[in-house]
């Protein structure tokens, strides 16, 4: 739920009722508990249709990391190797989130010491808010503190 908190976006008055033409559609994406933007959708709109989109499988959770990966020509082990072990069962103990997934997979594409990937996904943080956390932490390393800032700045404020 991005729905910005000023103009009480989630109370869902913007939604058009009775006015709203046949070939319009909204889709809405929320959590049921968050800021009863889905109650509230609900409630303006009472024939909406709905859709609950469930956790990802395990099989689609391997399939989105193995294929993120392989467009850089890198990959995890899948079985449990004796040196490296089983680096994607390891990845995926850390988090579901397929948020999570995507942005671990891509600080492991950048990651270039072979030996040491094992490692490297058994020090990522298991919380989304903690691994952002650490890539940030990483850029300032990376590209120094100032630039990561800026950028980082940057994005924060094209978000409105």
């Amino acid at each position: 739920n991005q729905f910005n908190e000023s103009n009480r976006a989630w109370d869902m008055w913007w939604l058009m009722r009775k006015t709203c033409p046949k070939n319009v559609r909204f889709m809405i994406s929320t959590l049921n508990e968050e800021n009863n933007t889905f109650a509230n959708a609900k409630t303006s709109c009472p024939s909406a249709e709905t859709l609950e989109v469930t956790s990802m499988s395990k099989e689609d959770l391997v399939e989105m990391v193995s294929t993120n990966l392989a467009r850089y020509n890198k990959k995890l082990t899948t079985y449990d190797d004796r040196l490296l072990g089983n680096q994607m069962d390891i990845l995926l103990t850390k988090s579901s989130s397929p948020l999570f997934l995507i942005a671990a997979s891509e600080a492991l594409r950048k990651f270039g010491i072979f030996e040491k990937v094992s490692e490297y996904i058994k020090s990522l943080p298991n919380t989304i808010t903690e691994l952002f956390s650490f890539l940030v932490d990483e850029w300032c390393v990376e590209y120094g503190k100032m630039f990561t800032e800026d950028v980082c700045g940057l994005i924060a404020l094209s978000k409105d």
